[in-house]
């Protein structure tokens, strides 16, 4: 029998390569309510399509944005859009730091961005945006949780969502917030499940369970 000489092909393929995405034809997203704040987006579809179900739906449909090569997203940020679109062409989140004119993200942001993925069925990013939370609020001290943050993410999450729970642990075990004072209006769902942590959490530490976080309360 002869010698295997390297792994066999597969035709399971998820999606076109970075160079074979960027030979397709260009679409285009309008992000934002009509108006002198509307943004648009000109993106390569098979690309697109590749990195969201959503996008792949609309552009390889016979439907109205199909023939039209455009597709409008009034309800949607054009600045968290436009983290999606670096995510989309560099695959990674790191050059987002503040510079071509553009804020560096703070942690509602990146709560935003998950949101926008999972509206967009783009699952390999809310994964990333997860990590990239769990490092923020480790190595940040100005990582602050606040009423409007916990309250859009409640409202545009189900249960069971990753983005809940890390926000539970980061006041849980981190106390990412400023004061009480700052959750006088936050969800009363999440409170009550920080403080089915904060509860237990004395005798875990006695016993020597971990804390989820690298940094200790």
């Amino acid at each position: 029998m002869a010698a295997n000489s390297g792994p066999t092909s597969t035709s399971a393929v998820a999606g076109p390569g970075p160079f074979m995405g960027l030979l397709s034809e260009v679409v285009t997203v309008h992000v934002g309510p009509e108006g002198p704040d509307m943004k648009s987006f000109q993106i390569h579809k098979a690309l697109l399509s590749s990195k969201s179900t959503y996008f792949r739906a609309a552009f390889e449909s016979g439907f109205r944005e199909a023939i039209d090569k455009q597709l409008h997203l009034a309800e949607e940020n054009s600045e968290c859009f436009s983290y999606y679109m670096l995510w989309i062409y560099d695959h990674a989140l790191e050059s987002i730091n503040g510079s071509n004119n553009q804020r560096k993200p703070l942690l509602d942001d990146y709560c935003q961005l998950y949101v926008l993925a999972d509206k967009l069925g783009s699952e390999a990013l809310q994964n990333l945006v997860i990590d990239i939370i769990h490092e923020y609020a480790v190595s940040n001290e100005e990582a602050r949780l606040d009423a409007p943050t916990i309250n859009f993410v409640w409202a545009n999450t189900t249960p069971g969502s990753q983005l809940r729970s890390i926000l539970v642990d980061l006041l849980a075990w981190q106390n990412h917030v400023d004061g009480l004072e700052d959750l006088a209006e936050a969800e009363p769902e999440f409170l009550v499940q920080v403080l089915k942590i904060t509860s237990g959490r004395l005798p875990l530490r006695l016993d020597g369970e971990q804390a989820p976080f690298d940094r200790d309360i």
